[in-house]
């Protein structure tokens, strides 16, 4: 062992004195290793061991004397630099921010042509960073990082290896083998140029296979190391860094209600309440297959297309392989049941059926495509030609998009599935228009309703709800939230009102909205009886009451018995059979009127009421 302190043995100064780095050889009469330079400090130490000089060096947080020992050092031959410096720099550590005066070591570095020689990117220390590393000017060595040398430190094992002897060796070869190639020159034909490199490179090759020996990747670990060691080791490393950084209850915020789940505080939040939940889609790469965009109906009828598909599948041979698959909705004694089955065909045999259930949460989309998925995985099991072409027939033009195509959200993993299938074996699509008398539609068709009158239990993915029914979900809960929301609201309306017996549809824009704007205020006048009329001046004893050109006081229903409207009566849209002459009779045709906004705009202009005021 060697020391850069003499000795710490006082108990007053042990603190102070004690080192901070010790580098060990192993006593062996091939091992010749010497102090060299005058002990600098308690945290460099100098050694020569078989003529390559060691630098073991720790550089402490608060203190910079090392640092600026290190930054003005210039490094011998054969020389090695290694130890904590507790900085970060992307030389070492791609991806993070320099810090600690990390860049001005890369740089020192740099300048003094001493590379560095560790595993970039690989922790060093359990925290997760490069915390300890090496430089070193002697050719071919390299520093790894040791999982089955751990010694129980927050530091983890260095070992450093040289390659010189075999690069020596290797260089040697190298000249031996290229003597009497002549010097390329630019002058030089183009053949002669290439003769001589095709020598240069075999002569490379040569000597890289007899000085050097092949990488099996067998390496030299313990016997004992095995893949369970080092498994085991991993999660303990892992776990020790989630110790130190992640939350637990140590951490946690201090309040009364500290350690308990947080209440949803944002819209999103509450209402991902109200919804069950749902597996996450995979961030997955478009997918392009062959007829990806085409119709999948070639723009044919159903019937027509029938016709083409039964003469194609009566002339199969038995090299190619058909899987008919079909979905089924419905409500068996008020239980909503979504099934599947599927047929598989060898020629224009059955080799094969299959049916199962879904989460009551999905659609017929969704049985579909499950159907197509797991019916495909089926017949790849079966004992089938190797070579054979499997074509998937279907009904479902939206579920054959999603397969030549890119996935739908809604049921994705079973088109992945299909999708990471085409691109191992010979797998097409077709459409096989439904309910057409189609042979192995009509057989998957009956095993879909075959399951839905006796379901069995959804399994696997096909057990969660899918995105369409949770789609549908959100969508009822929308819409029974509006309406209680209106029914509260539409209490509180006059008489006047609701007697228009107005529809609330948030999904459409009111047919009301298109008219010109002076118009829909007459619209607005009429349904609220706001505006100029004659009850809100009497009510307010205003003196300068207007009243209607024909001299009589205005009201909601005065438009259709004002004489300037009843002269155009032949004009009038939506016209009765005699004009109106009591007040319901007025207001049932103003009831039609606003019911069809552009009629009620004709109405205005033939007869000229309240539009040239």
């Amino acid at each position: 062992m060697i020391s850069p302190v003499i000795s710490w043995n006082n108990p007053t100064t042990w603190g102070t004195d004690r080192p901070r780095v010790l580098t060990y050889t192993r006593k062996s009469p091939n091992i010749r290793a010497n102090l060299i330079h005058p002990r600098i400090s308690r945290d460099v130490l100098w050694i020569e061991a078989n003529g390559y000089r060691i630098l073991n060096v720790y550089r402490q947080p608060q203190n910079d004397s090392t640092f600026q020992y290190l930054t003005t050092l210039t490094p011998p031959r054969n020389c090695l630099i290694g130890g904590d410096l507790n900085a970060r720099h992307e030389l070492f550590e791609p991806g993070s921010t320099s810090a600690n005066r990390g860049a001005e070591i890369a740089r020192w570095a740099t300048q003094n042509d001493i590379p560095y020689i560790g595993e970039a990117g690989n922790p060093t220390h359990r925290a997760g960073h490069v915390l300890d590393v090496s430089f070193s000017n002697i050719p071919f060595a390299r520093t790894t990082v040791r999982e089955d040398m751990y010694t129980g430190s927050d530091h983890f094992t260095l070992v450093t290896v040289s390659f010189q002897a075999e690069g020596e060796r290797f260089a040697g070869l190298v000249q031996l083998y290229t003597v009497g190639v002549q010097p390329i020159s630019n002058s030089a034909p183009a053949d002669v140029i290439d003769a001589s490199i095709a020598r240069i490179t075999q002569a490379i090759g040569d000597a890289m296979h007899a000085a050097g020996t092949p990488n099996r990747e067998k390496g030299h670990s313990a016997p004992w190391w095995t893949e369970d060691c080092r498994v085991a080791y991993k999660r303990h490393i892992q776990e020790k860094s989630d110790y130190g950084q992640s939350p637990s209850e140590a951490t946690l915020i201090r309040g009364r209600a500290a350690g308990n789940r947080r209440i949803p505080r944002s819209k999103v939040q509450r209402v991902a309440q109200l919804l069950p939940a749902t597996p996450r889609n995979v961030l997955a790469s478009p997918h392009f297959s062959d007829g990806s965009r085409q119709d999948p109906t070639q723009g044919q009828g159903k019937d027509i297309a029938a016709q083409n598909f039964t003469i194609w599948w009566e002339s199969l041979g038995q090299e190619t392989i058909t899987v008919f698959s079909d979905g089924s909705e419905q409500q068996i004694n008020g239980t909503r049941v979504v099934t599947y089955g599927y047929a598989i065909y060898q020629g224009q045999a059955a080799v094969a059926t299959g049916q199962g259930s879904l989460n009551a949460l999905s659609h017929v989309f969704d049985a579909e495509a499950i159907g197509a998925c797991r019916g495909l995985k089926h017949a790849l099991q079966l004992s089938l030609p190797s070579q054979r072409e499997i074509v998937l027939c279907i009904d479902s033009t939206s579920v054959i998009w999603g397969i030549r195509g890119t996935a739908p959200t809604s049921s994705q993993w079973a088109f992945l599935q299909i999708h990471g299938a085409m691109e191992a074996y010979n797998v097409k699509t077709r459409w096989a228009p439904g309910h057409m008398k189609i042979v192995g539609n009509e057989l998957a068709d009956q095993l879909a309703d075959s399951e839905a009158k006796d379901p069995h239990q959804p399994y696997g993915m096909a057990a969660s709800p899918t995105r369409s029914g949770i789609r549908t979900v959100g969508r009822r809960l929308l819409e029974h939230t509006r309406d209680t929301w209106w029914q509260d609201k539409s209490s509180r309306l006059s008489a006047w009102y609701t007697q228009w017996q107005l529809p609330y549809d948030t999904r459409r824009t009111p047919a009301a909205l298109w008219l010109p704007r002076r118009i829909l205020a007459k619209v607005l006048m009429i349904r609220s009886t706001h505006g100029d009329f004659e009850w809100y001046h009497r009510k307010f004893n205003h003196e300068d009451t207007s009243k209607c050109l024909c001299g009589r006081p205005k009201t909601p229903e005065h438009l259709v018995f004002c004489k300037r409207a009843t002269t155009h009566f032949k004009k009038w849209p939506l016209r009765p059979i005699v004009p109106p002459r009591t007040r319901q009779e007025g207001l049932a045709y103003l009831a039609q009127l606003i019911d069809q906004p552009q009629e009620f705009e004709t109405f205005v202009k033939v007869t000229n009421s309240f539009y040239d005021e």
